[in-house]
């Protein structure tokens, strides 16, 4: 005797694994860290192009302090170790120039810290020069998108 084949109950196993599917890569990438960067204390804002990218960069007077802030998703249940990397546009790349560090808040997720400009500032003191430079903060699971500056003299 013959059985026809179970289409039906087929079908419905492949869309249930489908589903299955989705709704697991939906929850990972809601599982992942979001971590924010804001650079404050700048006197202007200034399209250019450095490093072959226009971007806009937020300008720092060589006496002024910088001030970066930020925010990490899900919130840590104890205090954790933040990373600003800051890179420095050097013949046309960007190339790692030093590293700040600081501490953030448990349970708000919050970080906050503050670094002179002075050491970034160009070396030239005759005439008006700008340096250019890429900062983005690393947490243990993520990492911020990249914050454009400049640092004049």
């Amino acid at each position: 005797m013959n059985h026809p084949p179970r289409r039906p109950q087929f079908l419905l196993l492949v869309a249930l694994l489908a589903v299955l599917s989705i709704g697991g890569a939906g929850a990972a990438l809601a599982a992942g860290t979001t971590v924010t960067l804001k650079l404050k204390g700048e006197y202007t804002k200034v399209h250019r192009t450095a490093c072959h990218r226009l971007k806009e960069f937020r300008v720092f007077h060589r006496h002024s302090t910088v001030e970066f802030k930020g925010l990490v998703t899900p919130a840590p249940a104890g205090h954790f170790p933040v990373r600003l990397k800051i890179e420095r546009c050097v013949n046309g790349r960007f190339r790692t120039y030093t590293d700040r560090f600081t501490t953030g808040k448990k349970l708000t997720g919050e970080y906050k810290g503050f670094f002179s400009a002075a050491p970034l500032a160009p070396r030239s003191h005759g005439r008006r020069a700008i340096v250019y430079y890429d900062a983005r903060a690393y947490v243990t699971g993520g990492h911020s998108e990249h914050k454009y500056f400049a640092v004049t003299n």
